[in-house]
Order: C-alpha cells, then structure tokens, then sequence
C-alpha cells in the first residue's frame, strides 16, 4: 500500500467520524462553514501547513496552534473535537486531506458531483456554459465543476468525474498516433 492510499483511508476514517457526528448532532451546515473557512486559513498559508505537518512538531503544541485558529473561526466543537483527536494520535499532518474527504463526504449526501475539466486554455463562459450542461446531462443532477488549465495538452479537454475519465486532449491523440506509427 502506497502513503497517498494510506493517508487517503486515514482521512476518510476521520471525516466519516466528523461526518457522522455532525449530521447525529444536526449540525452539518455549522460544521461545513467551520471546515470551510480553516482550509482557506490552511491553504492561504504555506508556512502554516508546513509547521503543521511537522513530526517535530510536539503534541501540545500543534494542538495549541491549531485551537488557536478555531477559537478565532468561532469553530463547532465538532472540529474542536476532531482537532484534539488528530493531535492526540499525531495525525494532525492528514488534517487538510481529513477535511477535503469531509467536504467530499457532504457533497455526496447532497448529491452534487463534482467534476474536474483540464483544458490547454482558459474556457469562455460560453464553453464553461457548454461543458457543464454536457456533463449535468452526462451525471443526471447537481455537479460543481473545477477548472485547470494545463497548456501541456495543447488543445480539447479531459473531463474527470469521479474514477472516471475522458479524455479528448490533443496531446493524447498524438502520443497514441506517435504508437501506431511505432508499430508499422
């Protein structure tokens, strides 16, 4: 097993656990909005998460850090509790990838998908327009779709949702018709 896929089950036991708490304490929109403002804290600053993921870092301290920052967010205590727990068990390094999986959790209980387009240049809004009806019509409901722009791939897009992948990009298509030429 690699450490992104161990780091990955380990978040997702964690944000399951804030996940299950906040709806049984029927606090989830709370609880959102508090997971929401310490990941723009977290990734408004580089130094920050660093010290953070730290192993120097002693327990008490990166647990002092991080109540800090929730007592100026007004945090939920679920978050406090979630905080103290990750700190206790010196896994307050997974704490960004614990919240992304707790935002991924929410989004899935409210049945929003979310997608993930690459495309060599800036879309228009006419073309984002485009490509969130195809993929809405594509997943049958709500989606949220990111943008990334990867000039690498020199034209068409690549759509991910979910495990899913397709991919139209250029790039690609010349990399597959360089194999064929190989194999004349």
């Amino acid at each position: 097993m690699t450490l992104n896929s161990e780091l990955r089950q380990v978040s997702k036991r964690y944000a399951t656990a804030l996940f299950k708490l906040s709806v049984d304490n029927k606090s989830l929109d709370k609880v959102v909005k508090c997971v929401s403002s310490l990941q723009k804290v977290l990734n408004s600053s580089d130094k920050l998460s660093s010290v953070i993921k730290s192993p120097a870092l002693k327990i008490d301290e990166a647990e002092a850090i991080l109540n800090e920052i929730l007592k100026k967010l007004k945090s939920s205590d679920e978050l406090k509790g979630l905080i103290k727990t990750l700190c206790q068990n010196r896994r307050q390094f997974a704490l960004s990838n614990v919240l992304e999986q707790f935002m991924e959790l929410v989004d899935e209980h409210n049945g929003i998908v979310n997608a993930e387009v690459i495309s060599a240049n800036k879309l228009s809004s006419k073309q984002t327009k485009q490509v969130e009806k195809a993929v809405a019509e594509v997943v049958g409901g709500d989606i949220r779709v990111s943008y990334i722009v990867k000039p690498a791939i020199i034209g068409g897009l690549i759509v991910k949702i979910g495990s899913k992948m397709l991919d139209s990009c250029t790039q690609t298509k010349l990399d597959k018709l360089k194999q064929e030429m190989k194999g004349v």
